[in-house]
């Protein structure tokens, strides 16, 4: 069964982005979506008016999340899905904090506060194909928030996998280069805490270098964004979407897109 993932940092609302402000980037980046046609997308950054401006443009799309300050305030880490095509069974949201069940905690020196949303979907053409998906958005500023962040999301993902879950996909922007701890970690290559995971990076099906996905609409970047699997699901190919679309660049980073196979 093929499966089409993206994430996407859909860049926060801004006035000082000036022509590259939210207003004149929703049909571009509701494009992304019309282009590639993913299953399920995880997004980030967007607030709720982002978010609804966006669905207006998205007919075939639901969305769910909330703010990172609760409900629908402030940025949120949405998880938008094909709703003729999967069917939502379970959501949710946790903390990056040691409180994760705590609206808006933040802990380990995090510049702001970060969560991480996740939803259990069946295939509505064959309902016993069943996967979860996490979409989250690791600090900018603390390694130590990245990593307890990146640990705590793994943490959660393996008590999805005990109570039965075998298909779990992560999304995210995680502020962290290949290199990093972080993503050294989600790929199973460094411990955090002794602890280890056995995620697969979708840049594995690349034979090509992998592209920057941060730009700042700027020539140069750096590769910040990413989709994993759990190892039991095939990943055909991976795209960084570095095209304009209706002539303009989305958002500040490129989309990245997977084709999986469960």
């Amino acid at each position: 069964m093929n499966l089409k993932v993206m994430t996407m940092n859909l860049r926060v609302h801004t006035s000082y982005d000036g022509e590259n402000a939210w207003p004149n980037r929703i049909e571009s980046a509701a494009d992304v979506f019309h282009t590639h046609q993913p299953l399920v997308a995880g997004t980030q950054e967007g607030l709720a008016t982002m978010l609804s401006s966006l669905s207006e443009q998205l007919p075939d799309y639901a969305w769910i999340g909330h703010g990172r300050l609760g409900d629908h305030e402030d940025e949120h880490c949405a998880i938008f899905y094909r709703k003729d095509a999967v069917q939502l069974q379970d959501s949710g949201q946790f903390w990056l904090s040691e409180t994760p069940e705590q609206q808006a905690s933040v802990s380990w020196d995090s510049a702001c506060v970060r969560i991480c949303t996740w939803a259990d979907f069946t295939l509505k053409e064959d309902p016993s194909v069943t996967f979860t998906f996490f979409n989250t958005h690791l600090d900018h500023v603390s390694q130590q928030a990245r990593e307890q962040g990146a640990k705590l999301i793994c943490q959660r993902m393996a008590q999805k996998r005990a109570a039965g879950a075998h298909t779990l996909i992560l999304t995210g922007d995680m502020n962290a280069e290949p290199t990093n701890a972080v993503i050294q970690f989600f790929r199973g290559a460094q411990q955090i805490d002794g602890e280890t995971t056995d995620l697969v990076d979708a840049y594995s099906a690349s034979n090509e270098p992998v592209k920057h996905t941060f730009h700042g609409f700027h020539d140069e970047g750096v590769t910040i964004d990413y989709i994993f699997t759990t190892p039991n699901v095939t990943i055909n190919n991976v795209k960084v979407d570095q095209e304009k679309h209706l002539g303009r660049l989305p958002s500040d980073h490129f989309p990245v897109i997977a084709s999986l196979e469960l």
